[in-house]
């Protein structure tokens, strides 16, 4: 009986392992591009008479340009267009029909096919949200901010040792820290 319980304990282990891996799996596939630059898309739709206050598609850029950029993983459209096989995009679609909305983030990225040597476009990285706003549009844009987030944190960390690579391990791609002293900044 004791062997048995032991047996029983044990067999999890290599299920729980095998789930990890193919969660990692799909993660990379879904988000690791080498820690490539992010061009952003916005998208938004009003009603004829949106009844909220506060939400434009400048707004939704500015906010969402700033978070790629503090992350350093902004890249503008023209940059990437001179590229034609290695990059990435955030298309954020915000749809405002009366007081209701709908949020939509995808992260797509180009695929090669192996056997043909294709490339495509594919939504690898999605997250939606349907609600209603009650006239709030800092509402909306907090819920696109949210999904941004969850974006970066998943993208930085599927793509942690990429990063590291390209900044010597400072964590930011394109950006060096030195250490500052006490006394060698500038002076009061």
């Amino acid at each position: 009986m004791t062997t048995l319980t032991a047996l029983l304990a044990v067999t999890p282990l290599p299920a729980r392992a095998q789930e990890d891996d193919a969660r990692e799996r799909r993660e990379r596939f879904q988000l690791f591009t080498n820690c490539a630059r992010v061009v952003p898309e916005v998208d938004i739709q009003l009603d004829e008479d949106p009844d909220i206050q506060g939400l434009t598609e400048e707004r939704l850029r500015r906010a969402i340009n700033s978070r790629l950029r503090a992350a350093r993983l902004y890249e503008s459209p023209d940059a990437a267009l001179r590229r034609t096989t290695d990059w990435t995009v955030l298309e954020t679609y915000v749809q405002i029909v009366g007081r209701a909305f709908h949020v939509n983030i995808q992260h797509r990225k180009v695929l090669r096919d192996p056997p043909t040597s294709h490339l495509g476009i594919a939504t690898t990285w999605e997250r939606n949200t349907l609600g209603m706003h009650g006239g709030d549009g800092e509402y909306v844009v907090g819920v696109v901010a949210r999904h941004l987030d969850e974006f970066l944190d998943d993208y930085l960390r599927v793509n942690e040792s990429a990063c590291a690579e390209i900044t010597d391990g400072a964590g930011f791609p394109g950006l060096s820290f030195e250490r500052v002293r006490p006394g060698d900044g500038p002076s009061s």
